[in-house]
């Protein structure tokens, strides 16, 4: 029972230095406008989101909008496999879910390459970035 009670105790540490963290820094509620880079490719676009659900999976992690992006895209997703972006990206997620934040997501929304671990092309898209907003 203590070993609970010290790893929700943990946990939720954790999650509320991240939002600390993200409070006290000066962040802008427009996405930035600088110019695409090799990670942000020209066709990339940025989506506001309200987390409704985040997960992990042994392949990736995702998060699923509130509301669906333009096209019918839901999902929003990350390969498991790089696990240092992957757990900045689910740090940020499950910090804007239990905060009730929005986040911007950016995407390339004719990027289906996210199949290949688990994110499916019908309703998915794999991410770039997340901010998550003031």
């Amino acid at each position: 029972m203590k070993t609970r009670w010290f790893l929700f105790g943990g946990v939720l540490a954790v999650l509320l230095l991240t939002l600390a963290v993200g409070l006290t820094q000066a962040q802008s509620p427009e996405p930035p406008s600088e110019a695409p880079s090799a990670l942000e490719p020209a066709a990339a676009t940025w989506y506001t989101c309200m987390p409704a659900r985040v997960a992990t999976f042994t392949t990736r992690i995702h998060v699923r909008c509130a509301a669906a992006a333009p096209n019918g895209i839901w999902y929003f997703a990350y390969p498991s496999s790089d696990t240092a972006n992957a757990s900045r990206f689910l740090s940020l997620l499950s910090t804007a879910l239990v905060a009730g934040k929005q986040v911007n997501l950016l995407y390339d929304p004719a990027d289906t390459s996210g199949a290949a671990y688990g994110c499916a092309a019908a309703d998915c898209r794999a991410l770039r970035a997340v901010e998550i907003l003031p």
